[in-house]
């Protein structure tokens, strides 16, 4: 047995002076090469980087992209965006697992055999110097025992700081502890003495001198029941037998060797146990029944109720600019597939990835890391299922897929689903784990009419959507019909002082000269708090009425109460102030309207508000602010500065077709309607969310009694 402490190296050298391959740089989104490594390692790579850099899409939390090293004496630089620390309570964890994870697997797939990688989000992120290094460690263990030596040598750990290093050493110690266990382990597998006892693996290990939690965690996972090979039973009675379903469930599908008469009596008390539950829902139903209380459900596992899980954890195909789109967990979102985040792979590694089974139309998608839990339905059946996704199927007439998208999404099954998550530094769901999760199935067509329930009102909230969308349509093209094509205007075009040519009529006036209020606003000492009032980020100006409640964050009422700017009344243009990669900033406008997509909110430090005083006008400037002169002039002066943005100069400076113009007050008066019907539409689909997550789990416990219904 390979000993993982070997390739496995702690130094103290400079980063950008070790001999290896490959070094990770954890940098932000944008790859700003501001401050720590990441400004060390851009600087000695040279402007090429930089260029390249600035020319990069924007980088997912916990995702990686990798570039050549340029003046680096090495093969490859990979960049990750490292995650900050938020005190836990969101998915950092996890995501700094997967920068550890997604750079080495980005490595190795390069050629790349030796790894060199700095301690990531500890410092300016705040990570906690444990935490962090724990998850460092874990994950170089984790790539060590699955890649060979031929394909990954070595990693070292690049520990400058005279904490890290001592830190990371001790961890180094850890890890030997747990190699020599493993090994102790299958000597002790293999004695006559262990076969023979009632040891539980926690009394095993105790034995042996293991009493870490963290380590008995680690070492637990080598004792999968996906692993053993064979059972052998002796006898039929329970206490010997009641067990083997769930090893099942665990994962294991190797062959139960016993003697006829154990076998056929082991079938006859198993079937008996899985009746069990049944009967007894019988009774209390009966006795419920007489005292007007609602059915009891009987319980079934997961493992019980699915006809297929599909789980491609830990594989990923080789991806292709084009073919068969192919979704990960990042691919669901908001209980929606969003395609457009999609990557692809060719015809040939379709067939030869997808050999554990394909995905079928309604069959549920459930994210089981990253984050845990999110599910939707799949409408097509030409998609490929990769990382950090189990495809689910229920069985005939026992489990509707629909019935089982909700109770997943409800509080009841996100519950279920946390109280399951396993890992001390990394979280998430195994698919032994999630087999064991019990599930409350009502009779076959109460589960349909509770998912007809539900899915009326989310088929309310599409319809709301189609509805928004073809009114900004329809908007977006009269605007462009009146002031980009100027159809309405039969008189020759002049050349305006904002450089563009339009009919002499149409007066053009900059915006510091019409009366408005161009304000931001800010966010407390010490950033955002768990509860409060909802304050607005950059991440929420995206396009008209759309916001990302999964982003939401909050002050103390207290210091709103005090600020004097940043409040949001409804109607205001909303603009992405500053972000963004160097040298790089990409305009977004929003409007949000009374009462959404919070009762009261403010913006915070990253976003404009812009506000004529006239609901028309804003609306006009909402569509103007999108047209390629204003667009570009917001580009090129927000990308001008060292953080990328745009001052309140830049916003004043602008041209703008002037609101006394009578075409422009006429599109005013005729879009303002529209705006008023898709920001009711966008409050009423927050309004139907609410109902749904409601009566959901009234559906589901029987609380609401629909067998009478004829849905």
């Amino acid at each position: 047995m390979y000993r993982i402490d070997d390739r496995i190296k702690i130094v103290k050298d400079e980063i950008i002076n070790m001999d290896v391959d490959a070094i990770v740089n954890p940098t932000d989104e944008y790859f700003s090469g501001n401050d720590g490594i990441d400004k060390l390692i851009q600087k000695s790579a040279g402007e090429k980087l930089s260029k390249k850099l600035s020319k990069s899409e924007v980088c997912q939390v916990g995702n990686c992209i990798i570039t050549k090293g340029y003046n680096l004496n090495v093969k490859n630089i990979i960049h990750t965006c490292a995650p900050k620390w938020e005190g836990g309570y969101g998915d950092e964890s996890y995501l700094l697992y997967s920068c550890y994870e997604n750079s080495i697997e980005l490595a190795v797939e390069n050629e790349n055999k030796t790894i060199a990688i700095p301690p990531i989000s500890y410092g300016n992120n705040k990570f906690p110097l444990e935490k962090s290094a724990n998850i460092a460690y874990y994950a170089a263990w984790k790539m060590i025992k699955k890649y060979n030596s031929n394909d990954l040598q070595k990693i070292y750990f690049s520990c400058t700081n005279k904490n890290t290093y001592e830190a990371y050493k001790k961890l180094s110690e850890d890890y030997k502890d747990i190699e020599f266990s493993l090994e102790m382990i299958e000597q002790y597998k293999k004695m006559d003495k262990y076969n023979n006892s009632n040891l539980t693996m926690d009394d095993f290990m105790k034995n042996i001198g293991i009493e870490n939690a963290y380590i008995i965690f680690l070492l637990k996972e080598a004792f999968l029941a996906g692993e053993i090979d064979f059972i052998f039973l002796t006898h039929a009675h329970i206490d010997h037998t009641g067990l083997l379903p769930m090893l099942y469930a665990r994962g294991f599908r190797g062959p139960v060797y016993a003697t006829k008469a154990t076998s056929d009596l082991s079938q006859i008390m198993l079937r008996d146990s899985a009746h069990i539950q049944q009967f007894e829902a019988e009774w209390r139903n009966r006795k419920g029944r007489r005292q007007g209380k609602a059915d009891f459900v009987p319980v079934y596992t997961m493992e019980d109720a699915l006809e297929v899980i599909i789980d491609y954890r830990g594989k990923t195909p080789k991806k292709s600019e084009k073919g068969i789109p192919t979704l990960s967990a990042k691919s669901v979102k908001n209980n929606h597939i969003d395609y457009d985040s999609c990557y692809y792979i060719s015809s040939d590694e379709y067939k030869r990835f997808m050999v554990r089974g394909l995905p079928q139309i309604g069959d549920v998608l459930l994210t089981t890391e990253a984050p845990l839990g999110m599910v939707a339905q799949l409408d097509r059946n030409d998609v490929g299922i990769a990382q950090r996704l189990l495809t689910l199927r229920g069985k005939q007439g026992i489990l509707d897929n629909e019935y089982l998208l909700y109770y997943l999404q409800s509080p009841i099954g996100q519950a279920l689903l946390r109280a399951r998550e396993t890992g001390t530094t990394v979280t998430g769901i195994k698919q032994s784990e999630f087999r064991k999760i019990q599930i409350d199935i009502p009779d076959i067509e109460n589960q349909r009419k509770i998912g007809g329930i539900l899915r009326r009102l989310d088929d309310k909230i599409a319809v709301n959507d189609n509805i928004n969308k073809n009114l900004e349509q329809q908007a977006k093209a009269v605007f462009k019909s009146w002031f980009e094509d100027f159809t309405p205007f039969d008189e020759p075009l002049i050349e305006t002082p904002a450089g563009i040519y339009a009919p002499a009529s149409l007066q053009m006036v900059q915006i510091v000269n019409i009366p408005h209020v161009l304000e931001t606003g800010k966010r407390p000492k010490g950033g955002a708090v768990a509860s409060g009032i909802p304050s607005i980020g950059a991440e929420n100006v995206k396009q008209l009425g759309v916001v990302n409640f999964s982003s939401a964050k909050f002050i103390p009422e207290e210091f709103a109460a005090k600020m004097k700017t940043g409040a949001i009344n409804g109607y205001e243009l909303l603009l992405y102030k500053d972000g963004g990669k160097p040298g790089t900033f990409i305009p977004h406008f929003s409007m949000f309207g009374e009462g959404f997509p919070y009762q009261k909110f403010f913006i915070n430090e990253h976003v404009f508000k812009l506000d004529f005083g006239n609901k028309g006008f804003n609306e006009f400037a909402y569509f103007f602010m999108q047209t390629d002169y204003a667009y570009h002039w917001l580009a090129n002066n927000g990308g001008k500065a060292a953080v990328p943005g745009i001052n309140q100069q830049n916003v004043n400076d602008i041209w703008i077709f002037s609101p006394e113009n009578s075409k422009v007050k006429e599109f005013g008066e005729w879009v303002q309607p529209l705006f008023t019907t898709i920001l009711k539409n966008c409050a009423q689909n927050v309004k139907l969310a609410e109902l749904r997550d409601t009566i959901l789990p009234k559906l589901m416990s029987g609380e609401l009694n629909i067998s009478a219904l004829d849905i």
